[in-house]
């Protein structure tokens, strides 16, 4: 399954630092080296904030550093603070006689604050500098406002994160976005100080926030266009790595800036729609609506459900495509019939509503229901039909539903006026239909030559904060868990079961059961339980996953651009050339070249030990396809016997590429199935344990 790389193939700085001290001595001389104004050391010291000011720290955490920088003839900003474990803890960096470490701190701790005091001191203003401004307990980098496609503005700072884990330091960058509404300034807005030197980000209450979800307009993390690379994740990314590698060796402590080397490739195909493409399902499309459907638009649905060849076994319009009039139709999916419901999107929140109102999500309507503080009127009908079939799981078949939010202007039901192909929402709902159908007939085709057997358990944990009136606070914790057995070329889904309000001693059972949850519900978390060998797989998600950097043939992004712009990379159109001879990026090439394909057809393993490192390539350009997140960490633990506490679970630290959870997990990642024309980053198994909860 595995196949050795060639020895020269191309390696990649990552945003990871290897300490090789210990982090104890590490944090001793980072601690040591730092200087207040050339005299005088810092110490680290910590507080606890009020229960009152717990909420919106922000304020009070900005005062208190005034107090701490004002006599230093510094401003807040040169003061790092640092959240705790503990509630409304919080440690920071003071002047003090001599570099000292309070007893309740630990190394890390110090070593991410002395890597942010270093930044903070260091931070210089300029065309190619970086730009950082703290804010409370937060450290923003490169702040972008930006104006979408409908003319609204937004915000995008980065926050700056750091984790220690391993003795590697790893910094992150997480966008946050806001919307600037009309006349109202709100947190994020950027404007220029008076020597045009900088950015402020205005500290407003959380009260007065408009969030915002822009990722489909959001600037780039990726870009060659020399006017804005230098705003872009990817160059703030390479800078903050290089310069905490710059305070580690001014420091005396011994570091090596971490490198992506692929040893092996996985030889198996990916799962293609080839997979998926045949049900025995057919779909009935339910216009829920309240609006008119024309004729050549219910055309145009059905075009697009079958442009990618998925084949059903029909596809057909409830009432005619007429608007549903009752909620009849809610009872209309059976072992055969996949419903396609189409709700009028509530802008800008979507299709659910609770008492008439529009809401955001639907897990306040499914408490509600559960708990008979609402009825099946006070809820829109698809949401119904969503509690009955799937949240409300007390049926043995798997009802499979796709809803879709369409525009609806003058009662009609307005669809993109642009090509079938571009019709993408729907395209997806087909993909969705696909994988629905097969998780409902029990059965997921593996590659051929994927030998892998046994049986496995997939589970998905989410952890959700009711928003509304009485409810507001409180959590609803969920697990779904499905059983497969891989063999014979496929997955059979053996069991599934789904426990959509769990109490703290449905936890602990089931921890009993699955040691791998230690007693608590994490949201939106993933394992893969090997159920021979009791051992689980983990993947690593969200703002920690790795990014790959830079080409290693670089030594600097810096560095990279100049040699670029000097020798000729810089193209006259002023963006920096992708041609091989550059490779900023060393696993993005074109995909118009025949060897740009060839290079896509497999993931790339990097084997650490305790944990492997995979890279899937994009099937499209680096800026297109957000390849920035295509690297990504498995782990696997293993736990000899359950244990009372959840505790336990201790790391494999070798032969990982000898586990059959890994092989099954990389043997099931797929091609244009979780993503639409489009490699995955993350296996179809992770889709099927979702499915067994309320993925819709």
């Amino acid at each position: 399954m595995f196949v050795d790389t060639p020895a020269e193939i191309a390696t990649a700085w990552t945003n990871f630092i290897r300490v090789d001290d210990s982090i104890d001595a590490a944090a001793e001389r980072l601690l040591a080296f730092l200087r207040l104004g050339g005299e005088g050391h810092w110490a680290v010291g910590s507080t606890e904030l009020a229960k009152a000011d717990r909420k919106n720290p922000d304020v009070r955490i900005q005062a208190r550093k005034r107090q701490i920088a004002g006599p230093l003839g510094l401003g807040p900003d040169a003061i790092p603070f640092l959240r705790g474990t503990g509630e409304g803890q919080y440690f920071f960096l003071k002047p003090g006689p001599a570099a000292t470490v309070p007893a309740e701190s630990n190394a890390a701790v110090v070593i991410h604050l002395c890597l942010l005091a270093g930044l903070l001191h260091r931070t210089a203003y300029g065309a190619n500098a970086m730009r950082a401004q703290a804010i409370g307990p937060h450290v923003y980098l490169g702040a972008r406002s930006f104006t979408t496609k409908q003319g609204q503005t937004g915000i995008e700072a980065f926050e700056l994160g750091i984790r220690i884990r391993h003795n590697e330091i790893q910094a992150t960058l997480s966008a946050r976005v806001m919307q600037v509404a009309a006349g109202e300034m709100v947190s994020g807005t950027v404007a220029d100080d008076e020597h045009d030197a900088g950015f402020v980000l205005s500290n407003i209450s959380p009260t007065r926030l408009q969030k915002w979800d822009a990722r489909k307009s959001r600037p780039l993390d990726i870009t060659f266009d020399n006017a804005s690379l230098r705003r872009s994740r990817l160059f703030l990314l390479n800078r903050i790595t290089e310069l905490f590698c710059a305070i580690l060796q001014e420091s005396g402590v011994r570091y090596q800036r971490t490198k992506f080397s692929p040893s092996q490739t996985i030889a198996l195909p990916r799962l293609s729609l080839a997979e998926i493409a045949h049900q025995d399902h057919a779909v009935l499309i339910v216009n829920n609506t309240g609006a008119r459907l024309v004729d050549r638009d219910r055309e145009r649905i059905i075009e697009a459900l079958r442009f990618d060849g998925l084949q059903f076994r029909g596809i057909d319009f409830y009432r005619a495509g007429l608007p549903a009039t009752n909620a009849d139709w809610t009872q209309l999916v059976d072992a055969r019939t996949a419903l396609l419901v189409l709700n009028p999107a509530n802008a800008p929140f979507g299709s659910v509503r609770i008492q008439g109102d529009p809401c955001s999500r639907p897990w306040e309507a499914y408490h509600g229901l559960t708990t008979a503080i609402l009825a099946q009127d006070d809820v829109d009908r698809y949401t119904w039909a969503k509690y009955v079939h799937l949240y409300r799981r007390d049926k043995p078949r798997y009802p499979v539903l796709q809803g879709l939010d369409c525009s609806v202007d003058h009662d009609t039901v307005v669809l993109p006026d642009v090509p079938v192909k571009k019709m993408y929402e729907l395209r997806r709902c087909a993909l969705e239909l696909g994988i629905k159908c097969n998780f409902a007939q029990g059965k997921v085709a593996l590659p051929t030559q994927c030998e892998v057997e046994g049986d496995f358990t997939l589970i998905h944990t989410d952890s959700v904060t009711l928003q509304l009136g009485s409810l507001k606070g409180e959590k609803l914790l969920m697990a779904a868990i499905v059983k497969v057995r891989a063999g014979n070329g496929a997955i059979q889904i053996v069991h599934r079961e789904f426990h959509p309000d769990l109490g703290l001693g449905e936890v602990q059972a089931l921890t009993r059961q699955y040691p791998c949850l230690q007693n608590r519900i994490w949201a939106d978390h993933f394992f893969v339980v090997d159920d021979a060998n009791q051992v689980f797989l983990q993947r690593i998600t969200g703002a920690l996953a790795p990014k790959i950097l830079l080409n290693a043939k670089y030594g600097s992004i810096e560095q990279a651009l100049d040699e670029m712009a000097r020798n000729e990379g810089l193209l006259p159109s002023g963006v920096f050339s992708r041609g091989a001879d550059w490779a900023l990026l060393p696993f993005y090439v074109s995909p118009g070249k025949a060897a740009g394909r060839k290079w896509r057809d497999t993931a790339y393993i990097e084997d650490r030990g305790m944990f492997l490192r995979y890279f899937v390539p994009s099937l499209l350009p680096a800026e297109v396809a957000m390849g920035f997140s295509n690297l990504h960490d498995l782990m696997v633990f293993h736990n000899p016997a359950p244990v009372a506490n959840g505790s336990g679970c201790v790391p494999v630290e070798s032969g990982l590429l000898g586990q059959n959870v890994v092989k099954l997990y990389l043997a099931t990642l797929t091609s244009g199935i979780l993503r639409l024309e489009e490699t995955s980053k993350a296996s179809l198994l992770e889709k099927l344990a979702s499915l067994g909860g309320m993925d819709t």
